[in-house]
């Protein structure tokens, strides 16, 4: 039975709906090939039908800027078949000139500390900046296709390093500041960088963390470094034991000093393949060690410009904010946005500090247009009865994107009544397994509680069943069943290319699908309802539970705050087992069970109850925000429990083997 909803919260009027990119594209693609299309299922097919066409057409109407384009078509493979697309070839291009040559005078990059201090680079700036940075590597032997890393807070200086870096042809790879030493260097040792930027300390809430002696000890770890760049202090002595370390704040001001007028003509741009590595991405390694993903400067570009332009209507002049840090690749998503002409606002700390408004009085004081969330946030708002729309003058919003996990309806509807009626909600999944979408949201089509909106343009998605057969109205396995130009270049160090094709298209033997791991339910009308990872799906008794089926039931139940489905093996078979966080001093009474079963049986089925409730104190979530059913489940199982080093808190699953012992 499908789950759709069948009443719309949102939808665009007339004016935003014939203004939007979406609504301009599809009579751009009308006009050029005499398409019949008319709406934006027609739209649809005709991306995924004619891939070469859309890919193409697209470079055009999101002004893709060439150092040179090739006449010649992409090449395609074989139907039935994923791999070995060769998109634009001959073609060449520069990532970092494709952002930068958009922006005019009154463009800027804002970023805010939690004290609400702010550092803002107009777009002269920037360029002065990149100049010297980018010249400061050549003089110290960078060469195109040199790796360079960040361990950088999530401000502007992060965007120069990558700026300047990829300008040169460089591959830029960041991990978090907040990442500890143990997981910074598992992601560098498989990479071997040449350049490092790196900064002394960080902020979170109330504390001030010094990274000193974590760097210094990483820095003597990576051989491959031939010298790095020290942000935000000039005790470059404290690092230099085994490579020279510079101040980067020198580096900025020792070319370039003055009034002198630059522009992205002044610079110098790396001419790059289409396919050429820009990123290099880790996967979470919530289900084993992280994995370094290669990411294509043209794919990537592409991607993300149809993705900001066309499913999330991000203007020139408009302002874009999505909390993030810079491992993360919602940050590569973000900045990004600069290639539209549009104004980027980093946000460096927690979200809730020093209040649960300190985000939204940030969107009013920088008039932001788009901003990027996750559920767990909304939560958070929820929890604390705050309301924007009183507290808050968000006259500027006009879209608000999620992601992370699920965005679920009650969080719509909070959207919907506490922030603003005349909002585009755009709930938005993925990965960084493709720096990018297979869904999102879309600027001419309703908005519906619990629902992505649509498939993303050119992403042929499906859900299928175990043998390879499409499901509509009914749950099955995330599959994109032909080739886009944001698949990544492969994995690092995977020499044959075996690790990255068994990770994604060895599932169903007939078909070369890209299968994504997710579960999910395509309904009639191509929404998309999230229902949870399939490696940590419930299967008690053959009957198939997305978890977020369970988190959406339990949603409304007032002593809840927050919960997690897991499995635990019982005879052959496994029972589901249910863990809540209660709302403070609270007891699990026999009351609240029986209101959490009444409320998945009504809302389910029967055959979905629990076999066991009990309370936590904490739910785990990765540093992205993603709860970590994989990990409990491995616990109970009495596995051994893959990179804890991807936990907010580690500690939090004390009280998960706690249990796992108490209940043996």
């Amino acid at each position: 039975m499908s789950s759709m909803s069948n009443r719309p919260l949102w939808h665009a009027d007339q004016k935003r709906y014939e203004s939007s990119h979406m609504y301009r594209f599809m009579k751009t693609v009308q006009q050029r090939y005499d398409a019949k299309i008319n709406d934006w299922r027609s739209l649809h097919q005709w991306s995924v039908e004619n891939l070469a066409e859309f890919w193409d057409v697209l470079s055009d109407f999101t002004s893709i800027k060439w150092i040179q384009k090739s006449s010649g078509p992409s090449i395609l493979p074989q139907k039935g078949q994923m791999l070995g697309a060769k998109w634009f070839p001959g073609s060449r291009l520069n990532y970092a000139e494709n952002l930068l040559c958009h922006l005019v005078s009154s463009n800027f990059i804002s970023s805010y500390t939690q004290e609400r201090q702010v550092h803002r680079l107009n777009f002269q700036a920037i360029y002065k900046k990149i100049y010297n940075l980018s010249n400061r590597l050549k003089q110290l032997g960078f060469k195109k296709g040199d790796i360079v890393a960040g361990i950088l807070k999530n401000d502007v200086d992060a965007i120069i390093a990558m700026l300047a870096t990829t300008s040169c042809g460089g591959v830029w790879v960041s991990c978090s500041v907040d990442f500890g030493y143990k997981s910074i260097l598992s992601r560098l040792q498989q990479v071997q960088p040449s350049y490092i930027f790196f900064c002394q300390d960080y902020k979170y809430k109330e504390k001030i963390y010094d990274c000193t002696q974590s760097h210094k000890n990483i820095i003597k770890k990576i051989s491959s470094l031939r010298c790095g760049f020290l942000v935000g202090s000039d005790k470059t002595e404290l690092f230099s034991q085994t490579c020279p370390i510079y101040s980067y704040e020198e580096s900025l001001s020792s070319l370039i000093r003055g009034e002198r007028s630059l522009s992205h003509e002044t610079l110098s741009f790396e001419p790059m393949a289409f396919d050429d590595p820009l990123y290099i991405l880790f996967s979470s390694g919530t289900t084993g060690p992280p994995k370094a993903i290669v990411h294509t400067v043209g794919g990537s570009l592409l991607q993300h410009k149809k993705e900001l332009m066309l499913h999330c209507d991000v203007k020139k002049g408009e302002s874009m904010f999505f909390f993030t840090t810079c491992a993360w690749m919602m940050w590569n998503w973000m900045v990004s946005a600069l290639s539209i002409g549009a104004n980027v606002i980093t946000y460096d700390g927690s979200p809730v500090y020093p209040s649960v408004m300190s985000l939204w009085s940030l969107l009013e004081k920088e008039k932001i247009s788009h901003f990027g969330t996750s559920p767990k946030f909304i939560s958070s708002c929820m929890k604390n009865k705050v309301s924007p729309k009183t507290e808050s003058n968000l006259t500027n919003l006009r879209t608000l994107l999620s992601t992370g996990s699920p965005l679920l309806s009650k969080h719509y509807k909070w959207v919907y009544k506490d922030v603003k009626n005349d909002i585009h909600v755009a709930s938005i999944s993925g990965g960084t397994d493709i720096i990018s979408c297979f869904m999102l949201g879309n600027p001419i089509l309703p908005v519906y509680a619990g629902e992505i909106q649509s498939p993303g343009l050119g992403m042929s998605i499906a859900a299928y069943d175990g043998e390879g057969n499409e499901l509509i109205d009914k749950k099955g396995e995330l599959v994109c069943t032909r080739p886009f130009v944001s698949m990544p270049a492969g994995f690092l160090n995977d020499l044959d290319g075996q690790k990255y094709e068994k990770s994604y298209f060895h599932f169903y033997r007939n078909n070369q699908v890209w299968k994504h791991g997710d579960f999910i339910e395509i309904n009639s009308r191509m929404g998309v309802t999230m229902l949870g990872r399939s490696d940590t799906t419930l299967n008690p008794g053959g009957i198939r539970i997305g978890t977020s089926e369970i988190y959406n039931s339990l949603s409304d139940i007032d002593e809840i705050l927050d919960s997690l489905a897991v499995s635990r093996p019982k005879g052959e078979d496994v029972e589901f087992i249910l863990f809540v966080k209660l709302k403070d001093k609270m007891i699990l009474s026999q009351d609240i069970k029986d209101k959490i079963v009444q409320s998945i049986c009504k809302d389910l089925s029967p055959r979905h109850k629990p076999a066991e409730i009990f309370p936590v104190s904490f739910i785990p979530y990765t540093k992205t925000g993603k709860k970590v059913e994989l990990m409990v489940t491995q616990i109970l199982r009495g596995e051994e429990v893959s990179n804890q080093l991807a936990l907010e808190k580690v500690e939090v699953l004390n009280e998960f083997y706690s249990f796992t012992k108490q209940n043996e």
